[in-house]
């Protein structure tokens, strides 16, 4: 359906979209929520992958390394299929998780830093960061 317009001097102007077009009820586009989002259990995996290579560097995780251990872990049963992002996914929580990782550490050695004074400080931040890694992989190996 095509509207016509009147404009100055009774020329006709063709207007290209029809009637009712901005309509919500019309929209074509996705609504905004309704994309999947990444569970926290796959959000641990995830981290663990991620954590894993701070640990040993031998054992580095690539996006499809990651993406074949959660099919993995799918034929395990502990994770349902439907619940494993795309690969794309993966890259952009990669991206996203080692930007707040790198703030993280940032912030701490800031901290280290200002209190370098005291050494033992800065032993503990180290050897919390490596006990949380311990329990984390200590956690996995159990399920």
């Amino acid at each position: 359906m095509v509207v016509t317009c009147f404009k100055k001097r009774s020329t006709f102007h063709k207007f290209p979209l029809e009637s009712e077009w901005a309509l919500k009820s019309r929209q074509k586009y996705g609504k905004k929520g309704t994309r999947k989002h990444i569970s926290k259990k796959i959000w641990n995996f995830l981290e663990g992958y991620f954590l894993e290579d701070d640990i040993d560097k031998s054992k580095r995780f690539t996006t499809t390394s990651m993406l074949e251990c959660l099919k993995s872990k799918v034929d395990e049963r502990e994770l349902d299929e439907n619940e494993i992002p795309k690969l794309q996914t993966i890259q952009v929580w990669i991206a996203r998780y080692l930007e707040q990782h790198h703030q993280k550490m940032s912030e701490k050695s800031i901290e280290a830093s200002s209190n370098s004074h005291d050494r033992r400080n800065t032993n503990t931040i180290d050897q919390s960061s490596k006990n949380l890694i311990a329990k984390y992989l200590v956690r996995n190996k159990n399920k």
